[in-house]
């Protein structure tokens, strides 16, 4: 990526580029799709398999994608973006955005199921993450056709799936569960940036 599609991207004259093996497209337009969301710093086996599992339940093209701007950390720059976007050849398609949470991505990729980790859920339900409210911004994903399709995690030596999850009775429908027969890999980009040294 060069630095004027950074700079569209983070300025917002463009929702996204897709990358497929080092190939930028801006054309093609994704909704209704599958879609991991992570920093990938590192990419690793569970990432790639979490969306290859989430693909064979629910037939919907899938994406990875990275947000340039996040809630918890700063921005990503251009070097280390293009050095994560690396990772991804031969992997699978890339989108590149600046949409750190949920209510802005389904803003974006309308009708699309988010793949996410049950960490990754419990952040979804936090007012802090949103302009107004958690609820208003669930009514908000709802409204856009969007919904979350939902791996366990070990959390404190507790695996956790999405019936551990404080849900409103009105917002169970949108989290859907991956069973633990079908997908479980405890395994993060944390862990191995610490056990290998790992820096982008």
């Amino acid at each position: 990526m060069n630095n004027q599609e950074y700079t569209e991207i983070l300025e917002g004259y463009i929702n996204y580029i897709i990358v497929e093996n080092g190939q930028i497209n801006t054309d093609d337009f994704v909704s209704k799709s599958l879609i991991l969301s992570g920093s990938f710093n590192p990419l690793h086996n569970g990432h790639i398999g979490l969306l290859k599992t989430a693909k064979n339940m629910i037939k919907l093209e899938p994406f990875f994608e990275i947000s340039i701007s996040n809630v918890d950390k700063s921005n990503i720059t251009l070097e280390d973006l293009n050095s994560r976007i690396s990772q991804f050849d031969n992997v699978g398609k890339l989108l590149i955005t600046n949409s750190p949470t949920f209510e802005d991505k389904s803003n974006i990729f309308k009708k699309s199921i988010f793949v996410i980790g049950y960490d990754t859920a419990e952040r979804v339900l936090q007012d802090k993450y949103y302009n107004d409210s958690t609820t208003g911004a669930l009514q908000e994903i709802y409204n856009f056709g969007c919904s979350f399709l939902v791996a366990g995690r070990k959390v404190d030596k507790e695996f956790l799936t999405s019936s551990d999850l404080n849900l409103k009775d009105n917002y169970k429908r949108m989290f859907k569960e991956i069973p633990e027969k079908k997908f479980r890999m405890d395994i993060s980009s944390s862990y191995l940036r610490k056990q290998n040294g790992f820096k982008l």
